[in-house]
């Protein structure tokens, strides 16, 4: 009666992230510290209306602040992608990146984002898709997302 629910979303998750994958991605490198950067994204969405939010370490701290990161990964609409990195002063490089910049070709991606802290942050469930990509911590920045904001 009151809708549907699932039994066994840890393995709902792990089955989801090893089909997934993220599609495309521009790397970028800025000089300004992680947090002014990931500020300036929040400006580009408020005051632009680009389509941006941070995933990955970028989104994950601010739900659970389990691990340190050194690199901002965030979405960013495919159409609007030349806008948003003129806004924010970042440069596209071949290699030395500390932005990742995964481009969104659907609405998906932003769906359920929240505002956490000056920061637009994508959904629980797309940052732990998308920290199970990532190498290094990403499988413990995504069991701590799962268990706080997910399993719950």
């Amino acid at each position: 009666p009151d809708g549907f629910f699932v039994t066994n979303p840890e393995s709902l998750m792990k089955s989801w992230s090893e089909a997934y994958s993220i599609p495309e991605t521009i790397n970028c490198y800025t000089l300004d510290s992680l947090s002014l950067f990931e500020q300036k994204c929040y400006e580009a969405y408020r005051n632009t209306g680009i389509n941006a939010c941070l995933t990955g370490f970028s989104g994950g701290v601010r739900y659970s602040p389990v691990v340190r990161y050194s690199k901002v990964h965030v979405w960013v609409e495919r159409e609007k992608i030349n806008e948003f990195i003129s806004n924010t002063g970042c440069k596209v490089v071949d290699s030395g990146s500390n932005i990742a910049i995964y481009i969104a070709d659907s609405e998906e991606v932003f769906s359920n984002c929240k505002v956490i802290d000056n920061s637009r942050v994508a959904s629980p469930v797309q940052i732990y898709l998308d920290c199970m990509q990532l190498k290094g911590r990403g499988e413990e920045m995504a069991e701590s997302i799962f268990n706080k904001e997910i399993k719950k």
